[in-house]
């Protein structure tokens, strides 16, 4: 391969694009600044001049939409806002709301008044299939430049109009919302996922019209409302909303209303009200020009000229000075000092709630992190109040800068603190549930709330990075950017994830009915299609989230009740020469959920035993537990075992199980998972999360797999990609054509040994975009086989290899290297090559046998059927790697050569760019995806 300079290091971010449609009017105003506050990139199209948002125009995250034309020309779009006309003779974007939803695939949200004339189409509309759409209806809106509708009414007739006499029934109830706590409620409702096809009805607190109106007289005492109209009752048609009444302090939200309405009073008017026109100043004398006389000019002399009255002038100069230093550093100096001094104590006390979660003291971590929030929201108060005072030395961007830091700190110790609250709940929860006492189900409820208030707060703060990254990079501190960039990514994505599997765990646990499940013991030093050979299993049966069974069984003893003859997979047969077909071999399919319903039906004719669903979990699955955990004592065995030592301890004792008669490896897996119950009883805190995160990355590393009967559970688990599936990917955003490639390399070892302990795999792939489109590629595939002898448990790796390409893959040449000369590649037989389809997919197999204390390498090249439409200015090219369970972790390099003239606007994750070619490395731990877009 010819050398290239690879100098160039880019990374490509995603952006959180919102479009707002607003035939409505006003209250998208207050949308607008919420999101940009949030750092989102912002399109305005509807019913607001463009003058509206003069203060916006020459910001880079807000564009002004003229016309829906311009709305096509949108490469991405997360979210979007609607907000109907009140009548429908004015426009309706309905259609273009459905267009746009079925082509973006974005979150919408639409948001009218409960007097709108289209509320049931649009209810209809947000019930209707499966769109992730959503509806927010209010009523009695008011606030700042609120000037329709009934309450805004009230207030222009109270202080633009000075009218007295106000056409409604004081007794007529109302339920004042304040825009400002609708705006919020809207961004939240769009972020959070449950509210996926829901319909909210927002409102304030119940008041009559008589109180709400002393309320505004308080705070404008030349309004005085007389209430003539009688109360009319209409009856309104009922929708099924959810209810949501969003209370604040109701005074201060009228205080600012008033004093809005006051400032904005209309100039067309002739006269102003009595109360402004009382603030007007008056003058009781006429002031005459000041004349010096010669006298006077004399006297002015004499005083520069005589030192002792020079003196008394010269003091207060002086204080006057002193008098001005003290005020600037009272009014810059100290509000400074004191956002710094309560700034760096919020993250001390950050830093030690983390260090009471090391002690495992979720108490004093909960304590720390709210007196952190505290002082953080002081600090910002202070920065906040006197920001206007550093305005007028230049220093807005610097206080703005700082402002959004704390802000955006304090939104990140929000996350922390109600995922702690989580972390706490379900630490107590796994307790009960581990000693017995059985898990509440409303327990469940309650961390899942948790959960999405911390996905919330986490979604927030992630769209403010932006914001923030300029202030890292001026302390010079662009290491901890990145990290917290990561964190939050990472920890949306752990939140997300908890709150879906926290949605079946009632129906898992068997609050609904006792369940049954199914646990496959997989060794992955023997690797099988799902993940390694079933040497042991268990049955497990819960209800009402108690543990009331846990057996392990030996699969020989199963198998061997087996009555009749169960024909195998040919290959199986061939390769592993077995007559008949058992629950130990089951797990041929590499698609789990097939091979866990063919384990569950050899159990139920093995040891006429259903169940509900079943778990696969590997030895590498286990280690990780026992890494969190630390060792482990088996006293029946007199072993200590931990993750260093788990493969040898468990081969031993298998050994042990191939002597006629012997339980010696049921009785030692058994002892040992009674072992970690006991040492998970005395487990809290840290040690608790640690297993939680070891068993949360069993399932991400596709150690730990699971399939349900219950389609709802299977669904949650596919959609979380737990379930083992071999999968199709659908890309979620796409308003251009994006070109999908797959490879799965699926192994399975027939040597009966535990050879895969030994071997390391580095894979190699090459694709070559070609100017017409065509993609070649090349994969290569290098074992290095360290086993030291053919002793068992080690030997040659004898590897039963299937490949998984897109359906209608051409294989064009296979080569083998030389095990003596690596450089020197041979030409494999094709008659040894099998090409069929499987899965939806194109299947190439083959045996491939890797010697003890050698390598071995295999170069396959191969043509897909489609071609990438170079076409258009933007293409996109998108692979997923699926990583094949129970897998070591592999090498990986990805090539990807491009035709000239072609650039690449994006690439995910990062990459080397060299000349026409991107080079991206990593490892296979879990499943992959590549995104390049390219543009010309």
């Amino acid at each position: 391969m010819p050398e290239n300079i690879l100098n160039l290091k880019t990374e490509f971010d995603y952006y959180t694009n919102v479009l707002v449609i607003d035939e409505l009017g006003e209250i998208s105003i207050r949308l607008v600044d919420a999101l940009l506050d949030h750092g989102c990139l912002v399109y305005y199209f509807g019913k607001e001049k463009k003058e509206t948002f003069y203060y916006l125009l020459e910001k880079n995250n807000f564009v002004f939409l003229n016309s829906i034309s311009e709305i096509e020309k949108i490469n991405k779009l997360s979210y979007l806002f609607h907000f109907p006309a009140e009548n429908e003779i004015l426009l309706s974007c309905a259609d273009e709301i459905n267009w746009l939803t079925e082509k973006y695939l974005c979150k919408t949200l639409i948001c009218c008044s409960i007097e709108n004339p289209g509320l049931e189409k649009y209810f209809n509309l947000v019930k209707e299939g499966d769109k992730n759409r959503r509806l927010v209806v209010f009523e009695n809106i008011f606030g700042p430049r609120i000037e329709e509708g009934l309450l805004a009414k009230f207030f222009k007739a109270g202080i633009w109009e000075n009218k007295g006499a106000i056409t409604e029934n004081k007794e007529k109830k109302v339920f004042p919302l304040f825009v400002d706590n609708l705006v919020k409620e809207m961004v939240k409702t769009i972020f959070i996922p449950e509210t996926k096809s829901k319909a909210y009805f927002l409102k304030g607190e119940e008041i009559s019209f008589q109180k709400f109106g002393e309320l505004a007289a308080n705070y404008y005492s030349s309004f005085h409302p007389n209430f003539l109209g009688k109360e009319i009752k209409i009856e309104k048609k009922k929708f099924p909303f959810e209810e949501i009444c969003l209370t604040d302090d109701l005074n201060e939200e009228v205080e600012k209303t008033v004093n809005w309405f006051r400032k904005n009073i209309p100039q067309t008017k002739e006269s102003l009200s009595e109360e402004t026109r009382s603030k007007a100043p008056v003058f009781e004398k006429e002031i005459k020009p000041l004349v010096i006389k010669d006298k006077d000019k004399e006297n002015l002399n004499l005083f520069f000229k005589e030192e002792k009255r020079a003196a008394p002038q010269t003091r207060k100069i002086l204080f006057g000075i002193l008098l001005f230093l003290g005020l600037v550093f009272f009014s810059f100096v100290v509000p400074l000092a004191l956002a710094g001094i309560f700034g760096t104590a919020g993250i001390r006390d950050v830093q030690k709630s983390q260090e009471a979660i090391d002690r495992s003291n979720f108490s004093l971590a909960i304590k720390k992190n709210e007196s952190g929030g505290r002082n953080l929201n002081f600090a910002r108060k202070v920065v906040l109040t006197t920001s206007p005072f550093y305005g007028l030395l230049g220093l807005d961007k610097e206080t703005e800068a700082i402002n959004e830091t704390l802000l955006f700190a304090q939104n990140l110790n929000v996350t922390y603190k109600f995922a702690l609250l989580a972390s706490r709940d379900w630490s107590a929860w796994i307790n009960d549930f581990i000693n017995g006492g059985g898990g509440k189900e409303e327990a469940l409820g309650a961390i899942k709330a948790n959960l999405g208030f911390a996905y919330e707060r986490a979604s927030l703060t992630q769209t403010s990075l932006t914001k923030v990254e300029p202030v890292f990079r001026f302390i010079h501190r662009d290491d901890l950017f990145e990290k917290i960039k990561k964190y939050l990514l990472e920890s949306r994505e752990i939140l997300l994830k908890g709150q879906n599997l926290l949605g079946v765990m009632p129906e898992i646990l068997g609050f609904k009915g006792r369940k049954t499940y199914l646990v496959l013991f997989e060794n992955n030093a023997e690797l099988r299609p799902t993940g390694g050979f079933i040497g042991s299993f268990a049955v497990v049966s819960l209800e009402k989230g108690q543990l009331l069974d846990f057996e392990v069984s030996d699969v020989y003893q199963a198998d061997g009740q087996l009555k009749g003859h169960v024909e195998p997979p040919a290959k199986l047969k061939e390769y592993l020469g077995e007559a008949s077909w058992y629950l130990r071999d089951s797990n041929w399919d590499p698609d789990f959920s097939v091979s866990a319903q063919r384990a569950q039906w050899f159990l139920d004719k093995e040891m006429q035993v259903s169940v509900d669903g079943t778990v696969a979990v590997t030895l590498e699955a286990a280690a990780k537990v026992m890494g969190a955990l630390g060792e482990v004592a088996v006293p029946e065995y007199q072993e200590k075992i931990n993750k260093d030592n788990l493969f040898q301890k468990a081969e031993y004792y298998a050994e042990l199980a191939t002597f006629p008669g012997s339980t010696q490896k049921k009785d030692f897996l058994g002892s040992l998972a009674q072992a970690l119950f006991e040492k998970i009883k005395n487990t809290k805190g840290k040690e608790l999360i640690s297993v939680g995160g070891a068993v949360f990355a069993g399932l991400e590393q596709k150690e730990v797999l699971a399939y349900f009967d219950s389609p709802e559970i299977e669904n949650v688990f596919s959609g979380l990609n737990w379930a083992g599936k071999i999968r199709e990917y659908q890309p979620v955003m796409t308003n251009q054509p994006i070109f999908a490639d797959f490879l799965l390399i699926n192994e399975a070892n027939v040597g009966i040994n535990k050879a895969n302990y030994f071997v390391e795999r580095k894979i190699s792939q090459e694709i070559s975009l070609l100017p017409d489109g065509g993609v070649s590629e090349k994969l290569t595939v290098a074992y290095d086989n360290k086993s030291p002898a053919e002793t068992w448990p080690a030997g040659r790796y004898k590897n039963y290899l299937r490949l998984y390409l897109p359906k209608g893959a051409r294989v064009t040449a296979v080569s083998l290297s030389d095990p003596k000369n690596s450089d020197l590649w041979l030409p494999y037989d094709f008659k040894n090559f099998e090409n069929t389809e499987d899965h939806e997919k194109s299947l190439f197999s083959f045996l491939l046998d890797v010697p003890i204390k050698s390598q071995q390498s295999i170069e396959i090249k191969y043509e897909l059927p489609q071609k990438v439409d170079l076409s258009k200015k933007l293409s996109s090219y998108l692979l997923l790697l699926q990583k094949q369970p129970g897998a070591y972790p592999s090498d990986y390099t990805l090539s990807f050569v491009y035709p000239a003239g072609f650039v690449p606007l994006r690439v995910i994750p990062s990459a080397v760019i060299g000349e026409g070619k991107l080079l991206i490395q990593g490892k296979l731990d879990r499943d992959l995806i590549f995104q390049i877009d390219l543009a010309h």
